[in-house]
């Protein structure tokens, strides 16, 4: 298969996806603007710190949605198989009609595991990450007209992510990935596990030059809050760059 009937098939299969979560449920539609600096740096041969900044937005440009920053710690336990560790920080901003008028914070901490391998001319990745989220409690305090913060609630969340990413080129390569989200049993308060949210993304990327890589696609955020759903389409921008180790010289 050439490549431009590749790509086209590729986006194709994407978008039959979409269409079809918008005829089986009414929901609310937001356009975003979603962009991402991931930087690397290979500690050893099999461990690889990395940190992630995250600047989101809806209504394409017109209103903030999130922030996250994304420490975190690779290692490579096998040819396959990554296990990886970090905590994430993140802000909230309000952009549905009702919320509290409050920045929501987040403190969560995670662990995943992936494993890849062949497929095709490119390579698959499975990644199974568990969440520990520690979340703000925001409400509307009506008789001051104010909204107010009252702690953090506590959430255990499972995602897995399903990625395929084949070169095109010696420098151009596509990427497609689909993330399921499910929040976990965590108290009487969350008493059994609820399907949350998916992602969906296809995209393309440059590596021109070395330790660097640009890429661009289209991503597909479907929300599910009891009995209201959210659609929210968008471009999601990320550079990476991976800073190069020093190896000692043998005297």
């Amino acid at each position: 298969m050439n490549l431009p009937k590749r790509v086209k098939n590729w986006l194709f299969t994407v978008s039959l996806y979409v269409l079809g979560s918008q005829v089986l449920f009414a929901q609310d539609n937001y356009a975003d603007l979603w962009s991402t600096l991931q930087v690397h740096y290979p500690a050893s041969s099999k461990v690889r710190l990395s940190n992630e900044f995250h600047w989101r937005m809806t209504e394409f440009v017109g209103e903030p949605l999130q922030l996250l920053i994304r420490p975190k710690v690779e290692w490579k336990a096998a040819d396959h198989i990554t296990v990886t560790g970090g905590y994430t920080y993140i802000q909230n901003w309000p952009y549905r009609s009702g919320q509290p008028d409050l920045v929501a914070l987040e403190h969560n901490l995670w662990e995943d595991v992936a494993f890849y391998h062949p497929l095709w001319n490119g390579r698959l990745t499975h990644a199974i990450r568990l969440e520990h989220r520690f979340t703000s409690v925001l409400f509307s305090n009506s008789s001051l007209g104010i909204s107010e913060r009252d702690g953090f609630a506590f959430r255990n969340r499972l995602r897995h992510r399903i990625t395929y990413v084949e070169d095109l080129s010696d420098k151009v390569y596509m990427r497609f990935f689909n993330e399921a989200f499910v929040q976990m049993p965590t108290g009487e308060a969350n008493s059994v596990a609820q399907f949350q949210q998916n992602w969906v993304y296809a995209g393309l990327g440059w590596r021109g030059i070395k330790d660097f890589a640009l890429e661009a696609g289209f991503h597909h955020q479907y929300i599910v809050r009891g009995l209201e759903r959210e659609r929210h389409l968008g471009l999601w921008v990320a550079i990476n760059y991976s800073i190069a180790r020093k190896v000692p010289s043998k005297n």
